[in-house]
């Protein structure tokens, strides 16, 4: 990810769904942020098989020793991946997801 200034990103994005493979431009911005309890994140891509658009509210909370992350998004995806993998999206979202915090959490006990 590359900093464009003001809370906002430029990232390249390569992603699958079953068969299909893309890469992608896009443009990830922090908005309501409320340090540090909670931000929301919007983002835009385009790649050669279509587009994507989403936004995802993050929720943080302490919980004794720990802190739980909460995630509410909603994303609508169109072009091939749409047509071709709708059915899949549901589970690479959640893979995706589990992929992210298991990468972050392994970068924190790094530091520890």
């Amino acid at each position: 990810m590359n900093p464009l200034g003001d809370d906002q990103y430029e990232a390249s994005l390569n992603v699958g769904v079953g068969s299909i493979k893309a890469s992608y431009k896009a443009k990830i911005t922090l908005a309501d942020q409320t340090p540090p309890t909670s931000y929301k994140l919007t983002g835009e891509g385009r790649g050669s098989p279509g587009f994507v658009q989403g936004e995802a509210l993050i929720s943080l909370s302490e919980d004794g020793d720990k802190t739980t992350v909460q995630v509410e998004g909603d994303a609508q995806v169109g072009g091939t991946i749409a047509r071709v993998g709708q059915r899949l999206l549901g589970t690479v979202n959640q893979r995706m997801m589990d992929n992210f915090f298991n990468c972050l959490k392994e970068s924190v006990a790094a530091r520890k």
